[in-house]
């Protein structure tokens, strides 16, 4: 439909100046009264001539960026709650859906929080589903990754690989996806944003204690 909309107005362009041109080889052109006429549609010829080429000029270099991106992944992230025995704790479920009949290689999953330039991985929190490097092959093919915000050793791990590029402020949070092509980044809700801000406290608590011990 594109491609018909272009033809029709290249077309229209062309006509256009296809009959200033013809027009100058009318005779009545030559008399020296017309002159300023003949100059005034030269001039007009040639702004529309410089604009059609132009317009030529972009639509090549779209047609140029669609046939580069025609090989390119596209996935769609969407995000939602699941249960979770503990009342104290949220179970989030990530899912990755392929949008193109390319393979999608998934690497590896990341947060980031507010205040931290550090991402900190979180693979390992993914319970059940297919494991993680992993691949979609199909278009529409889907891959969850499943966690919980149970505070655990590998949560203080998380933690303090954030704190390690400065004070969370928990205002933002993301989820990052990193594909073997590009990464993607996922919002978090504020319910999940709140309840690590939670389990951050206690892992400061955590360390607290610890400092006393020792």
């Amino acid at each position: 439909m594109h491609w018909k909309i272009i033809t029709f107005i290249m077309t229209g362009v062309f006509i256009f100046v296809l009959g200033l041109w013809l027009g100058s080889f009318q005779t009545e052109w030559a008399k020296p009264e017309n002159k300023d006429a003949v100059a005034y549609l030269a001039m007009i010829g040639g702004w529309v001539s410089g604009m059609a080429t132009l317009f030529a000029v972009i639509i090549s270099l779209y047609a140029s960026y669609q046939a580069s991106q025609s090989n390119v992944e596209q996935v769609q992230l969407s995000l939602e709650v699941i249960p979770a025995i503990d009342k104290n704790d949220i179970g989030t479920n990530i899912i990755v859906k392929n949008m193109k009949p390319i393979t999608v290689h998934i690497l590896k999953i990341f947060i980031a929080i507010d205040g931290s330039k550090a991402s900190a991985e979180i693979s390992d929190l993914k319970r059940g589903g297919g494991p993680i490097p992993h691949a979609l092959y199909q278009l529409g093919e889907k891959w969850e990754f499943a966690f919980y915000t149970h505070y655990s050793p590998q949560w203080a791990a998380i933690f303090s690989k954030l704190e390690s590029g400065g004070g969370l402020t928990f205002k933002k949070g993301f989820f990052i996806i990193e594909s073997a092509m590009r990464q993607y980044r996922l919002k978090m809700p504020s319910d999940l944003l709140n309840m690590l801000r939670t389990k951050y406290e206690t892992f400061e608590a955590e360390k607290e204690d610890n400092k006393r011990t020792f």
